[in-house]
């Protein structure tokens, strides 16, 4: 992926605007598909940022574990509605946590992966908690901003000017400063551009899915 970001480019700048846009109408399947994403490419950032993936054996072996686990979340987060909201939150925090950290790295040259790792398992976890009480608000707003993250993600892997989140870990572990330049204010106006603009869009013109419209306790969240 290092060596042909294009491919990843791709598949963020189809797959961003269908999340972002169409969250809720076809909400099993972006469920679906966000968690195998975040669970294959989140375990292969980790075991990269290790060095597990160096060696051939190593290399495959992480990819079943990745691959295997990652099929294991999709199949749940399709056929429990409540499995895939709380994985909506989880997921939504995580990019959310990033994003703020990534802006305080830009302001305040805040070199630090301890501040990192925590910036994204609070909000994790304050997604996931929330998901149970606000779960409207959470499918909403958690479609739209995955999506218009995966959409200026897949920019950056053409314009450059964005470190990948394996490379901030890398940079961070070793204690090298990461020089984020104008590009990044840009990228971050996209993102928040687009979070706005499809969370209007879900709201006034997207229907629910029948899964999640019928489902007793999400109506009564």
């Amino acid at each position: 992926m290092n060596e042909n970001p294009w491919i990843l480019g791709i598949v963020m700048l189809v797959c961003g605007p269908v999340i972002a846009l169409c969250g809720k109408r076809f909400f099993p399947w972006v469920t679906a598909g966000i968690a195998a994403i975040f669970v294959c490419f989140g375990l292969l950032i980790l075991f990269s940022a290790f060095e597990w993936m160096n060696g051939t054996a190593g290399l495959v072996i992480c990819l079943i574990v990745a691959i295997g686990l990652a099929a294991v979340a999709a199949y749940f987060v399709f056929k429990m509605v409540w499995v895939g909201i709380g994985m909506l939150g989880i997921v939504g925090g995580y990019f959310l946590g990033t994003m703020i950290y990534t802006f305080f790295l830009a302001s305040f040259h805040w070199s630090a992966l301890w501040a990192m790792i925590t910036f994204s398992v609070v909000f994790a976890i304050l997604g996931g908690l929330l998901a149970f009480k606000f779960s409207k608000w959470v499918v909403l707003l958690s479609t739209s901003g995955i999506g218009s993250y995966f959409f200026m993600r897949g920019w950056t892997m053409f314009l450059g000017g964005f470190p990948t989140e394996s490379e901030m870990m890398a940079d961070l572990k070793n204690g090298e400063d990461l020089d984020l330049t104008w590009a990044f204010w840009v990228y971050l106006a996209l993102f928040i551009g687009g979070w706005i603009g499809s969370t209007f869009w879900q709201y006034y013109k997207e229907p629910e899915h029948e899964s999640i419209k019928s489902d007793e306790y999400y109506n009564r969240a």
